[in-house]
């Protein structure tokens, strides 16, 4: 029964691969004749496994916690993120990532890091991110739009600002003033760079390449847009220089961007995990020689 209205919901919303399901609202689907909450929480621990949730639901490991059923069906598609249990009942294949990604709440156009898969040695599974969204820092002491949440730390140690080609545009070429009539964007981020310089792990990430972003140079006031280009050009390099310890990563589209985000932060948590794992290799190694030098001591 749960398997047809499933189907049937599919064929309703044109859904045709796991994804799609993203384009879905909750509240869409309870509004169909003879679908209940049962087949709603049935389809988010079916998505929570991919790394995927509704529109507008929450996150995939909030739905992983407290949905408690770990057996769901393989209506969703791509039968290979599942393994079948003894029944013949599919089980998930889910790997929860090992660190929350934190969400500046002034953020206008999130991440959800959804859809991404773990590596090889893990049979490339699909990822689940945890995300939460908090305060990370506002002017003059605003630190990014992403950072980590872990058991090595991360606030005020790996951050991430996300550029759109408009957003680095308007904030580059210092469009707007801010709202209370201080600093133009252009020098509130200018202090942003310099907040990040002074970290393990900062970068920029823009949601285009370096090309297009000086070719779609926009006109404003004043100026041509081959005047605004000659700006962008000059001033990303400038920044490259005078901050050179925060790279900027110009990625093709909004996805390359999202996953360069995710395995910067990633990255950076395997090199402290690792790190910590050494010192704690050394410290045993000092006890087990001064616990030998203690024995030969002793039997002196």
């Amino acid at each position: 029964m749960l398997d047809s209205k499933i189907q049937s919901l599919k064929r309703h919303f044109g859904v045709t691969t796991a994804s799609d399901w993203c384009g879905v609202k909750p509240e869409w689907i309870l509004s169909q004749d003879g679908i209940g909450p049962v087949t709603l929480d049935y389809i988010r621990l079916c998505l929570a496994a991919r790394g995927l949730t509704l529109k507008d639901d929450r996150t995939p490991e909030y739905w992983k916690q407290h949905l408690q059923s770990a057996k769901i069906s393989h209506v969703m598609g791509n039968e290979e993120d599942f393994d079948a249990d003894a029944d013949g009942i599919v089980i998930d294949r889910g790997i929860l990532c090992p660190f929350t990604i934190l969400v500046d709440t002034a953020e206008q156009a999130p991440f959800t890091f959804q859809g991404l898969r773990a590596d090889a040695d893990q049979g490339n599974r699909p990822l689940i991110v945890p995300v939460e969204y908090r305060a990370i820092g506002r002017h003059p002491d605003s630190l990014g739009d992403y950072s980590i949440d872990s058991t090595v730390g991360g606030v005020g140690r790996c951050h991430v600002e996300r550029k759109s080609m408009e957003d680095a545009h308007s904030t580059i070429l210092g469009f707007k003033k801010g709202s209370d009539g201080g600093p133009s964007r252009r020098d509130r981020f200018e202090k942003e760079l310099a907040n990040l310089a002074e970290m393990e792990a900062a970068a920029v990430v823009v949601e285009c390449d370096f090309q297009t972003l000086i070719a779609q140079a926009p006109v404003y006031g004043q100026r041509t847009a081959a005047q605004n280009a000659k700006t962008l050009h000059r001033s990303v390099l400038a920044y490259m220089q005078d901050y050179h310890t925060v790279p900027w990563l110009f990625c093709g589209s909004r996805r390359m961007a999202e996953k360069t985000v995710f395995q910067w932060i990633e990255r950076w948590f395997r090199k402290q995990v690792e790190e910590r794992k050494e010192v704690e290799r050394e410290q045993k190694k000092r006890i087990e020689n001064l616990r030998q030098a203690e024995l030969e001591a002793a039997t002196l």
